[in-house]
């Protein structure tokens, strides 16, 4: 949710410009957004990327062999500094844990992601998890899917204390703005509930190319020319009483780290099941 106020640049107005919407499990539908989400986040070391990718893809091997229930995707930094997401979306906080405890009494998939996840933690800085809670009143347009998407742009917005009503009021007068504007942008909304400052707010993008980044330049300017003076006023007052903080990072989707639900799968079999690269033919050495 790019809100940068005008005195800056011109004034981003796009929250995000697809929704968010996780795997949850095999069944689900891919335009269906969880409401709670889980995010684990992977700092990973130095050129560990090459490396870290194989200890996730034999994780998601295991998950498989297991048919374990719960999906979810990965997306690596492509800004920012070298780190790994992993989206999980739920129904509530106890299908969280429930899903939790169905892996930690499994012995035989615990007995085999132990070694794996050995190997993983060698590479890694460190892990952090955050659980947040969907907000229908800061989503707009919520009917998208990350199933055939390539990017994700992550938006966190830190709310100032005492400020969320003027924080509902911003996000409601933007949403109003791009009704008029005729804009094709569309966002999912989660605040933290758990594992982060409760006053955080983040906005996500689900794009299905690097075109669509360029594009939100275009419903910026749609949404801003239909603002009128006073409305703008409106707008750089609202944001600087209650942003107190934001930045925005750009993630690609990883298929290879991800255990997708099979919906997922139908619908775009090239990218979430890559097939290997072929080693190049041997040609014959030439005559000196």
């Amino acid at each position: 949710m790019k809100l940068r106020t005008a005195f800056a640049c011109l004034l981003t107005l796009v929250l995000v410009s697809g929704t968010l919407a996780i795997a949850q499990d095999s069944s689900a539908s891919m335009t269906t957004h969880p409401k709670v989400l889980v995010v684990v986040r992977e700092w990973e070391k130095l050129n560990a990327g090459s490396e870290h990718n194989k200890t996730e893809g034999a994780y998601v091997a295991a998950l498989k062999k297991a048919d374990y229930k719960s999906n979810y995707f990965a997306a690596c930094g492509v800004t920012g500094k070298p780190r790994c997401l992993y989206f999980s979306g739920f129904d509530s906080y106890d299908a969280w844990f429930k899903s939790t405890r169905e892996m930690n009494t499994n012995k035989d998939l615990t007995a085999e992601l132990d070694p794996i996840n050995k190997a993983d933690t060698d590479l890694l800085q460190g892990t952090e998890v955050v659980a947040m809670t969907y907000s229908a009143d800061l989503s707009y347009k919520d009917d998208h899917s990350v199933a055939t998407s390539r990017f994700i742009e992550a938006d966190v917005m830190r709310v100032k204390p005492g400020h969320m009503g003027d924080f509902y009021k911003l996000v409601k007068m933007v949403k109003e703005a791009n009704d008029k504007a005729g804009s094709d942008s569309h966002w999912s909304a989660f605040q933290v509930s758990f594992g982060g400052d409760p006053s955080t707010v983040v906005f996500y993008t689900a794009d299905k190319d690097a075109a669509e980044l360029d594009h939100i330049m275009v419903n910026d300017s749609k949404m801003w020319s239909v603002l009128s003076a006073l409305e703008k006023q409106e707008f750089e007052s609202l944001y600087a009483k209650s942003v107190d903080h934001e930045e925005s990072e750009l993630l690609a989707i990883n298929p290879t780290m991800s255990y997708p639900p099979d919906s997922w799968v139908k619908a775009n079999p090239d990218f979430w099941t890559p097939k290997p690269a072929e080693a190049p033919a041997k040609g014959k050495e030439k005559k000196k």
